[in-house]
C-alpha cells in the first residue's frame, strides 16, 4: 500500500494486544485492522464467500470512545460506518482463540515532511513499475527478509513477514496454485471439489479486479490513443485466459475419482496466464516510463 507516495501517509505494521491498539489510536492515528469478517455482527452473511476462499478481511478503525468503550470503524466492503464495542472487535482480530494477538497497520501523517501530490504521469509510472516488480518470482531471492538479516525475530514474526512478502509475487502465487493442482489428483473427491469451488470463486474475483486495475490506469488520461487501444486489447486477452482457466476447473471438478485425469491443459493455461500477465506488466512499465520522461522527468522513484 503506497499511501506515503500518493497521500503523504505513513503505514507501519504492528502486532500486539488491546493496550497496544489503544495506544496507537490515542495518538490520533488510524488503524487498518486485520480481522475475520464472520465474527463481525454487521457483516452480511451472504457476503462471506471470500472468507471461505481464504481472503483476509480488514477494516479501518478511525477512533476510540473512552466513555462508551466503543471503536469507530469503516468497512468499505459493505459500506458500513459505525461503532462496535470492544467485546466484538477484539476477538475478530485473533488468528486463533488460543493465540490472542492482534495484527494491524498504523497509519498517520508525517508533518515534518513536505508532501506534494504526484502528477498523474508520475502516478502512472510509479504504479506500473511497482506492479511489474511485485509480479517477479525472484523478488525474495534478491531482497532477503529483514528477519533473516537481523536474526532477532521469533519464528512467528518471521512467518508473518514472509506471508506479507509473498503477497508481492503474482508469479509465485501461480506457481503455488499449479503445484496444488498437481497434488489434487491424489485428494479425496470431496476435498478436491471444495478446493476447486474456492478457486473458481477466487478466479472470478481476480478477473474482475484485473479490469478495475486497468481502468484505474486509463482514468488518469495520460496515455495516447494507440496505447489505450493496445492496453485494452491485452486486457481482453488476459480476461479470456482467466475465464478459460475457470471453465477447465469446472470440467475437472466433474471427473470422478476413478477417472484418469489429464491436467496438462490446465497447467498450460496457468503458464499462459503467467506469461501474458508478465508481458502486460512489462509493457505497462515501458509506457509509464515514456509518459513520465515526455513530461520533463528522467527518473522514476
Amino acid at each position: 500500500m503506497a499511501l506515503e507516495f500518493y497521500y503523504g501517509i505513513f503505514v507501519n505494521f504492528s502486532k500486539g494486544n488491546l493496550k497496544d491498539l489503544l495506544v496507537t489510536l490515542t495518538r490520533g492515528n488510524s488503524v487498518i485492522f486485520l480481522c475475520t469478517a464472520s465474527k463481525l455482527s454487521y457483516f452480511p452473511r451472504n457476503m462471506l464467500g471470500l472468507e471461505a476462499s481464504g481472503f483476509q478481511h480488514s477494516i479501518l478503525i478511525c477512533g476510540w470512545n473512552q466513555d462508551s468503550k466503543r471503536f469507530l470503524i469503516v468497512d468499505p466492503m459493505v459500506d458500513f460506518i459505525g461503532e462496535i464495542n470492544e467485546e466484538e472487535l477484539i476477538p475478530s482480530g485473533y488468528r486463533r482463540s488460543t493465540h490472542q494477538e492482534l495484527l494491524f497497520f498504523e497509519i498517520g501523517n508525517q508533518p515534518e515532511h513536505d508532501f506534494q501530490e504526484p502528477t498523474a504521469e508520475h502516478q502512472f509510472a510509479f504504479a506500473s513499475m511497482r506492479n511489474n516488480s511485485f509480479f517477479e518470482t525472484d523478488k525474495l531471492k534478491r531482497e532477503p527478509m529483514i528477519a533473516e538479516q537481523q536474526g532477532q525475530l521469533s519464528t512467528k514474526q518471521r512467518s508473518w513477514m514472509e506471508w506479507f512478502s509473498n503477497r508481492h509475487s503474482g508469479g509465485k502465487a501461480l506457481e503455488m496454485f499449479a503445484k496444488d493442482l498437481t497434488m489434487s489428483k491424489e485428494w479425496p473427491q470431496n476435498i478436491r471439489s471444495n478446493w476447486i469451488d474456492k478457486n473458481i470463486l477466487t478466479i472470478s474475483s481476480i478477473t474482475l479486479i484485473r479490469k478495475l486495475v486497468w481502468n484505474s490506469y486509463s482514468n488518469l488520461n495520460v496515455m495516447k490513443q494507440e496505447q489505450e487501444e493496445a492496453g485494452e486489447n491485452q486486457m481482453q486477452q488476459i480476461t479470456i485466459y482467466w475465464q478459460n482457466l475457470n471453465i477447465k476447473l469446472m470440467r475437472y471438478k466433474q471427473t470422478s475419482s476413478n477417472e484418469v485425469v489429464n491436467l496438462d491443459p490446465l497447467l498450460r493455461n496457468i503458464n499462459q496466464i503467467k506469461t501474458i500477465e508478465l508481458e502486460f506488466l512489462k509493457w505497462m512499465e515501458e509506457v509509464g516510463r515514456s509518459i513520465y520522461s515526455e513530461n520533463g522527468e528522467s527518473t522514476v522513484h
